[in-house]
């Protein structure tokens, strides 16, 4: 055990995570408990290299990760400060277990005292719902961080736009009635019919239609940035077949999670220098394919200087939608060429 690995175990025994107490089973793993999550750390050991660190916090709910990674245990700062974004998800889950909702007009004036008239129906029903009130316009642009906007009579006829820019959020028009009356039971009676008839979000992952057998080893990593949280997926295709798949999920991603993903198949049984190939997808700007690209700051990096010591000289960026273009092309026989537009709404 180095001693790096020894200070980690330390401080893992010497704190706790947002308020709940870190567990020991023994020097390679750590549970926490609490009502909002389940969180576990584990230690692997990897012989002659460095021990591989795995972070999961998943919501106690529906057993969704919110946090999700395996890094290698080298350098002490870095293991501190993951084990402080744990904690930071954590707190973040806690403040969001109520169900924000907006409601929007034109300014923002006449929807304020129907939404304070909603906080105190909600409170006293103990719904655990928590109204907010903008102009629509603030509403379309932040509105990815509740669960449902209403639309005041007066700008319902935006319904289609604010769904158009808010694919994940439900959208609801109230009726005239309702809001010219201030009907606060009313009004939550629908949001509570529409939030519970919204669809689950369908997270199965589908692979390439057809067959694409290859006598390689390939490991494929897609970056995606949204604004409440931000992942890296990644996959190992031996000869066409999923292997192994996993992901790295938090809430903003650093050019070296990417770089983390070698650590997680290493626990998964493969050496970066066993893939006859790695693909990395990214958004943003790719100059020659290996590189620069853009952060979620907006920032340009030397990506391909930062990912080659993870992944060695097999390593292959692109930019994300380029990517895209190029698998839906193999994946069929019906066009000779293909066009394939991203119009993404996550980044900032």
């Amino acid at each position: 055990m180095t001693n790096v690995g020894r200070t980690f175990r330390d401080r893992l025994r010497a704190r706790d995570l947002a308020g709940c107490a870190i567990v020991a089973a023994d020097d390679d793993h750590y549970s926490v408990d609490c009502a909002e999550a389940h969180g576990e750390v584990n230690i692997y050991p990897m012989g002659d290299e460095p021990e591989i660190v795995e972070m999961r916090l998943e919501r106690s709910s529906d057993g969704e990760p919110v946090f999700f990674l395996h890094f290698a245990l080298e350098d002490e700062g870095r293991a501190s400060t993951l084990l402080d974004e744990m904690g930071e998800a954590l707190r973040e889950l806690r403040e969001h277990q109520v169900t924000r909702i907006l409601l929007c007009c034109t300014s923002g004036i006449t929807t304020t005292f129907f939404a304070n008239r909603l906080n105190e129906a909600a409170s006293a029903l103990s719904l655990g719902y928590e109204f907010s009130a903008l102009p629509f316009e603030s509403a379309v642009r932040k509105g990815d961080d509740f669960a449902a906007v209403l639309l005041a009579p007066q700008v319902g006829h935006l319904r289609d736009r604010a769904m158009a820019e808010l694919p994940g959020t439900t959208v609801i028009e109230l009726p005239g009635r309702v809001f010219g009356a201030y009907d606060a039971a009313g009004a939550l009676r629908i949001v509570m019919d529409a939030l519970s008839a919204r669809p689950e979000p369908n997270v199965e992952a589908r692979g390439i239609p057809r067959d694409l057998a290859n006598d390689r080893l390939v490991l494929v990593i897609s970056v995606v940035y949204g604004r409440l949280e931000s992942r890296i997926l990644y996959r190992v295709y031996d000869h066409g077949a999923i292997a192994h798949e996993g992901m790295v999920s938090k809430r903003e991603l650093d050019l070296h999670d990417i770089g983390d993903v070698a650590a997680a198949v290493r626990v998964a049984g493969w050496r970066t220098e066993d893939f006859d190939a790695i693909g990395v997808a990214v958004p943003g700007d790719v100059y020659h394919g290996k590189q620069r690209a853009l952060s979620v700051e907006s920032a340009t990096h030397d990506l391909g200087g930062i990912l080659r010591e993870a992944f060695g000289e097999r390593l292959h960026i692109e930019n994300n939608a380029n990517a895209a273009a190029v698998g839906c092309l193999v994946a069929q026989d019906r066009f000779r060429s293909l066009t394939f537009h991203s119009q993404p709404t996550g980044m900032p």
